[in-house]
């Protein structure tokens, strides 16, 4: 046998040696890949904590006001961690709210039952699942997976740079990777210790440190740049949040918030004070406690705003929990967008006030306004309305509508012989009398002092208008019995038909007033039909109307002032500009004669605008001493024609530009029936002339009908009460209550009052009492030219220097 030649030691050391390395290497290599591995899965196992944690904190608001857009953005801040597959937002009840994911294969499970932070790691993925508190209560739930195929990676590519480098040296490639893995992991140690932090306080200042500029490094830097980010926008959102709800908590109307499904979101404390229900979660709750119709209407305005995506006005009737009664509510609700701008609906907000006290004394308002407090009738208001309502049902041919037109003979004898009293009496036996003569269907209304007016429905021949008529003489002639005197009264009557004589409430009225007319003129205690015989009066006004034609081309017009008295202050402040004809053959016209025909024909468009303009350029001469006696304003009357002319406003801004006069010194006086024409047309016209700088005041306020909301929304600075309810104050407690009414009103909405046709002291000192601002009539001065006015204002103001000091009778 051949024998083996003997082993080198340097062989058997080179050999052991190379095993040892071979060993060595393997066992390090092993070793290092193993703690790597696991080093690298804590690190994201404690990322994808904090990372859940930061996204669930910064997502707890889009959870309580369902945002899910925001939440969105606050998931897709993940994409910067490559590592992250999908991160998943859930809300309290497990379904999914919200989700983020790097590629479409990979998708969040729509529900989840998590009751506890939770890790799970498989072969390839880690996912982290926890809840989302917030001030103690669980508002939703997190979850975010990371891919575990960067580790893999990361592990074998270590493994073939160690196997090579150790393979060199072993013990100084173990020394530097021990070195290089203590290093790596410092700057990640510190990012979790301040991703930590901040996840304990979003608010927290502290940052994590970049100990190199690497790609660990760059990795901090993006990191503190996010954390920047989330705390800027952390603290203006908290900020935003506190402005509102100071706002909301403060405000002296009740808000709300609902969301998409009609659900509550947030009710202020005035809201839960209005409605008395703090606990209502529903909408379909709170409007259970609506009027019935109302109910319904309620419903109908919340879904048209979202329909139409346009805000809603509603006014409706509310029971109030543990209240007796009823409210009054106005309710202001809009739609809510998403803040991105694109028109999608979130939901709704609004505003509740109560305006029950307001509503009442508009109820009451109207009540005075359209009956008679002494005889119980209703009054001219409500009889056009009625009369308006009858002309336009259809009548059949064979039907008519009949007007008597009554005024009781010499009325005045019975004031002044028996007194007031006795002439109150005689007015309401009167009143009963006629409302027993006439049919149901038929109306009997008071137009004023010892005026009345039937309105008889159905009639078929003249002649049953004639017995009526008759019936009508014969009940008031019979006498009535007052403090022992038997009164034997008589009436004149006037009567139109329609629509022989006209076709619409103002012909009616106003050929039974001519009809009347005729019945006084021929003795009294008669009845009159409107007839041709009454066409004299007609062509009269065509003859004026030519006249007026002639008058204004050759400059026949001229115009007097008014003033009014500044009440507190006993002196003049302000006049009223009133239009006047000089005729060289007929003499002075007044305007009573001729202001109708011009409104009817149209000529009180040139009219006015050669009115404006006279009266600027009056203003202009004359400036120093209208600055001298005290006057601060001019008011000028616009007729419904001109008022509505599209150049009205065109015309006064050039008016005032050329003769360079201040504007608030011009005040303009509109009548109710003028404003209701076209009230939204109205409201931007009168805004214009307020831009302008002038004023605005309603004239001959209570004769019209002008409802308390139209009122509130008429950019106007006074109201001028008309004369007929001041003539008989302070005898007519009538007129006392709708007076002292109208002030009040008129000061509760902001504005001035003035009353027109002052002419007694007692009626001045009922002013007084009643805290109204102006007065104004022949008891203060009687229309003159300015230049009169301008001498006597002097003399005028000493005789209001000092007033006396009495006591109105009411």
């Amino acid at each position: 046998m051949t024998e083996s030649s003997p082993k080198k030691l340097s062989q058997v050391v080179v050999k052991d040696a190379f095993i040892v390395i071979v060993f060595a290497l393997v066992a390090l290599v092993s070793v290092f890949t193993l703690y790597s591995y696991n080093q690298a899965k804590d690190n994201l196992s404690n990322d994808l904590k904090t990372l859940a944690n930061i996204l669930g904190n910064r997502s707890v608001a889009a959870l309580l006001f369902l945002d899910k857009r925001q939440a969105e953005a606050n998931l897709k801040t993940a994409q910067y961690r490559k590592s992250v597959s999908i991160s998943c937002i859930f809300d309290r009840d497990g379904r999914l709210f919200s989700e983020y994911s790097r590629h479409e294969i990979t998708q969040c499970p729509e529900s989840v039952n998590i009751d506890a932070e939770t890790t799970r790691i498989t072969t390839h993925y880690i996912e982290i699942e926890k809840p989302i508190i917030d001030a103690d209560d669980t508002v939703g739930y997190i979850l975010i997976r990371a891919s575990k195929s960067r580790i893999q990676d990361t592990v074998a590519n270590a493994f073939v740079f160690s196997a090579l480098a150790l393979a060199l040296v072993v013990l100084v490639a173990f020394w530097v990777l021990r070195k290089k893995i203590g290093n790596v992991l410092k700057p990640l140690s510190s990012l979790h210790q301040t991703a930590e932090k901040m996840s304990l306080n979003p608010f927290s200042p502290e940052r994590a440190k970049a100990f190199s500029n690497d790609e660990v490094g760059r990795l901090v830097n993006v990191f503190n740049s996010m954390l920047d980010n989330l705390s800027t926008e952390n603290t203006a959102l908290q900020e935003s949040e506190n402005r509102f709800r100071s706002l909301a908590s403060n405000s002296p109307i009740g808000i709300y918030e609902l969301d998409t499904k009609l659900n509550f979101v947030y009710t202020n404390d005035k809201w839960r004070e209005l409605t008395h229900y703090p606990n209502i979660q529903h909408l379909s709750v709170y409007q259970k406690f609506i009027e019935e119709k109302g109910a319904e209407l309620h419903a109908s305005i919340v879904e048209k705003a979202k329909l139409t995506l346009e805000s809603q006005l509603i006014e409706y009737e509310f029971r109030p929990k543990g209240l007796e009664g009823s409210r009054i509510f106005l309710e202001y609700v809009a739609p809510v967008f998403s803040p991105s701008g694109d028109k999608l609906f979130r939901g709704y907000i609004g505003s509740l006030m109560d305006i029950s006290e307001l509503k009442n004394a508009q109820l009451e308002l109207e009540k005075l306004a359209f009956y008679d407090p002494l005889t119980k009738l209703p009054n001219r208001r409500f009889f056009l309305d009625h009369l308006a309502l009858s002309l336009a049902e259809k009548q059949p041919e064979s039907k008519h509508i009949g007007l008597l037109m009554i005024d009781i003979d010499n009325f005045k004898k019975v004031n002044d012989t028996l007194g007031h009293d006795a002439g109150d009496e005689m007015l309401r036996v009167v009143s009963k009398r006629l409302r027993k003569l006439v049919a149901e269907k038929d109306l009997v209304c008071r137009l004023g002092g010892d005026e009345f007016i039937i309105l008889l429905k159905d009639i078929d021949q003249r002649v049953a208008l004639q017995k009526i008529s008759d019936r009508v003489l014969e009940v008031i002639r019979k006498p009535i019995n007052i403090r022992g005197h038997d009164i034997n009264g008589s009436a004149s009557i006037g009567v139109s038909v329609f629509p022989e004589d006209g076709d619409d409430a103002h012909a009616l009225m106003r050929n039974a007033d001519l009809a009347l007319y005729l019945s006084k003129d021929n003795g009294r205690n008669r009845v009159s039909f409107f007839s041709k015989k009454l066409e004299d009066i007609i062509h009269e006004k065509v003859r004026i109307e030519n006249k007026l034609r002639k008058a204004i081309s050759q400059g026949e017009l001229s115009f007097h002032v008014q003033p009014k008295l500044s009440i507190a202050q006993n002196k003049l402040i302000s006049v009223e500009t009133l239009m006047r004809w000089y005729d060289p053959v007929e003499g002075m016209i007044p305007p009573d004669r001729f202001i109708s025909v011009a409104e009817d024909t149209g000529l009180i468009v040139k009219m006015g605008d050669w009115l404006i303009e006279t009266v600027f350029s009056t203003i202009r001469a004359n400036l120093d001493d209208i600055n001298k006696v005290g006057l601060k304003a001019f008011a000028i009357n616009l007729s419904a024609r001109q008022f509505y002319s599209s150049t009205l406003v065109d015309n006064i801004a050039g008016y005032l530009e050329k003769h360079a006069i201040p504007a608030q010194m011009i005040e303009f006086e509109l009548t109710e029936s003028s404003v209701i024409e076209d009230v939204e047309l109205a409201i931007r016209i009168m805004q214009q002339l307020k831009d302008l700088g002038c004023k605005i005041s309603i004239d001959d306020f209570g004769t019209g009908y002008s409802s308390l909301s139209y009122l509130k929304r008429l950019p106007i600075d006074a109201v001028k009460i008309d004369r007929s309810f001041i003539s008989d104050i302070p005898q007519d407690q009538n007129d006392v209550e709708i007076s002292a009414a109208i002030i009040a009103m008129g000061h509760n909405l902001g504005l001035e009052v003035v009353a027109e046709g002052v002419e007694t002291e007692a009626q001045l000192r009922f002013l007084k009492e009643h805290q109204c601002e102006y007065a104004q009539g022949y008891y203060i001065a009687k229309p003159k030219p300015l230049s009169s006015l301008l001498e006597e204002a002097e003399s005028i103001n000493a005789s209001f220097h000092p007033r006396p000091v009495a006591t109105s009778v009411r």
